[in-house]
């Protein structure tokens, strides 16, 4: 418990403090059992990485307690990851007996196209290599016996790279398509070609000259030729889906990729331009459904990257969609788009069937497949089907910063803690400055009592947004430790926040009950649900950050109106065999003041349960 204490005050800058217990420490050592772990921790938090480093070989060398096969997976140890001595000691910890999952076998239909190269002169037409590459893609990505990458993970590379193979590996497929583009005034080159991977061997290849009013049937030409080439099989719905002209207006389709340009950028700067691009293409012709995909798409994500309300949002967004399906009922995005607009109030079911029109008309749309497991099936606590919804989405997008760390959440609701934090670290490994993987990893390290290490993280995603949630994680960590001054300070600081920018009423909800302010708690909560914040209360029976209010007759009331019984499956509620609570151990000490001590006891004690994958371990602010 000393180490633990020394460990918190070193990160909260608390030097002297640190010291004087690593010294009492030290003194204690040679009369009662220390780890040499714990000392490497302190040391490490104090930033002393050589001796770290150091008491953690002492610590492998005696073979003393079980942290040491940690090492790997220990958030706490992620400042020493890259340091040589380090990465030896890990090889040495871990052998090379370390069992390895035998490589997926890559589909041989399964297919990326990477961004086409802008050959045009004028600067400002990338936009249109970009669209045309995502046109072909999407034409594509409606054959069910294809598999498609999404744009979002080939994005990262240029066309025509010198390593095709190792880029074919990391995407998982077969087959390449690149190309290049040339614009001016009315016309258009494009150049493509299809790639055998595998064996960098020329499938198929082929050069198009044409007026710009012709590009649609230039986009399902070679979506056509590379069907053949691949021998997909094509449905009569999907032969007319690849050879479709969404539009008669040259004019309004300039507009509507731009649009998709800026959407694709994901902020809340971008989501604006793209809103104002899309509003000229529905200008430019009304009929024009995929604009209206747009529209609503736009309105969908504003919440999650600007300062705006869900419920000025929200209704736009079903406006647009319905829009969209009146004018195109075969549009996948325009599905999904209303899919999730219905889950923010609660209409699962209705959702469902939307979602899996959406994966019917699109199997490789990768944002229908993530949304249908976050926002239908994990909320309805179809965890496992979830998961594997999820698995789907990073099939076709394995580059994916938000569906990577969306499968460490899903792995995390299943109880598989080690699988999920690995996940988070290889999220943030894809894309460091991606700030949502370190809250939920964050997330994830306090609700299982590594509250140091979460810390850690939200100071880390602090440095790369201002999103409300981080720094109330922050808040949650500081009163789960005890540190309830820090905790209620930040919780004024975002109650004034929110007189000038939207803050969730569900933040303020989860921060009250961790204060110990149950009443304010569900009033918190109450005014999420008036204000149609579905986004943030459609998990609210998982986030375990939640659980001191289960069983209140307030919350279950709000719950039973959030998820009726009937969209929840009959066997959610059974009781895992190898599942446990470490209840708080009663302080005999004489000493009252001594009450610190059996608290640190149990949260040790708890802290290394919670380590093992196959036990399910109540966090220690449940109990």
């Amino acid at each position: 418990m000393l180490g633990f204490i020394a460990e918190v005050s070193a990160k909260m800058g608390r030097r002297d403090e640190a010291l004087k217990i690593l010294a009492q420490l030290q003194q204690l050592a040679p009369q009662r059992y220390v780890s040499d772990y714990t000392f490497a921790l302190v040391n490490l938090a104090l930033g002393e990485n050589e001796k770290a480093i150091a008491w953690l070989e002492r610590a492998y060398e005696h073979r003393a307690g079980p942290d040491i096969m940690f090492i790997k997976l220990d958030p706490m140890l992620d400042p020493l990851r890259g340091h040589p001595q380090f990465e030896r000691l890990v090889a040495k910890v871990f052998g090379s007996t370390e069992n390895k999952s035998p490589a997926q076998p890559i589909e041989s239909k399964s297919i990326a196209v990477l961004p086409f190269e802008n050959l045009s002169r004028e600067p400002d037409t990338a936009y249109f290599a970009d669209g045309i590459q995502e046109e072909i893609l999407t034409r594509l990505a409606k054959i069910a016996d294809l598999k498609v990458i999404s744009r979002t993970s080939t994005r990262h590379y240029k066309s025509a790279p010198d390593n095709l193979p190792e880029i074919a590996k990391r995407l998982g497929v077969a087959h390449i398509v690149e190309g290049t583009i040339q614009k001016s005034a009315d016309q258009v080159r494009v150049n493509v070609q299809l790639i055998n991977a595998q064996n960098d061997s020329h499938l198929w290849a082929n050069k198009y000259d044409r007026k710009l009013t012709d590009v649609f049937a230039v986009e399902s030409e070679i979506a056509g030729k590379i069907a053949d080439s691949l021998q997909a099989k094509l449905t009569s719905a999907e032969q007319h889906a690849i050879a479709a002209r969404p539009t008669q207006s040259a004019a309004g389709y300039q507009p509507y990729l731009k649009g998709r340009f800026f959407w694709n950028k994901r902020t809340g700067d971008d989501l604006k331009k793209a809103l104002d691009y899309f509003n000229q293409t529905v200008a430019a012709d009304p009929k024009y459904a995929l604009p209206y995909a747009g529209i609503s798409d736009v309105y969908q994500l504003l919440p999650n990257y600007s300062a705006v309300a869900p419920k000025d949002c929200l209704p736009k967004a079903e406006i647009a969609a319905k829009k969209a399906l009146e004018l195109d009922n075969t549009l996948a995005e325009a599905h999904n788009s209303l899919a999730y607009g219905l889950v923010q109030r609660f209409e699962f079911a209705e959702a469902e069937k939307e979602f899996k029109r959406a994966i019917e008309l699109n199997p490789n749309y990768a944002t229908a497949h993530q949304w249908y497991s976050d926002s239908v099936l994990s909320p309805t606590e179809r965890l496992q089907e979830a998961l594997a919804e999820m698995k789907r989405a990073l099939e076709v997008d394995p580059l994916s910063p938000i569906i990577n760390a969306d499968l460490a959440v899903a792995y995390e609701a299943v109880d598989q803690y080690d699988e999920a934090i690995e996940q988070f670290h290889r999220t943030i490994e894809l894309e460091p400055g991606f700030y949502k993987a370190h809250l939920w990893l964050g997330n994830a390290l306090a609700v299982h009592g590594d509250l140091v290490a979460a810390i850690a993280e939200y100071q880390k995603a602090e440095k790369l947004s201002d999103d409300p949630g981080i720094p109330a994680g922050l808040a949650w960590a500081y009163a789960a430790l005890g540190n309830k001054k820090d905790a209620a300070k930040i919780l004024d600081q975002l109650q004034k926040r929110s007189k000038y920018q939207y803050v969730p009423a569900a933040i303020f909800s989860m921060l009250y009950l961790a204060l110990g302010n149950k009443d304010e708690a569900m009033r918190w909560l109450e005014k999420s649900y008036q204000d149609g914040a579905g986004i943030d209360l459609q998990g609210i029976r998982l986030d375990r950050r939640m659980a001191l209010l289960h069983g209140d007759p307030r919350f279950e009331k709000l719950v039973s109106r959030i998820l009726p019984s009937n969209v929840l499956l009959a066997g959610t509620a059974l009781i895992p065999d190898k599942s446990i609570a470490v209840l708080p151990f009663e302080n005999r000490s004489e000493d009252k003041s001594n009450a610190y001590f059996a608290d640190g006891v149990q949260d040790e004690i708890l802290t290394r349960l919670s380590k093992i994958g196959d036990l399910k371990v109540i966090s220690r602010t449940s109990t």
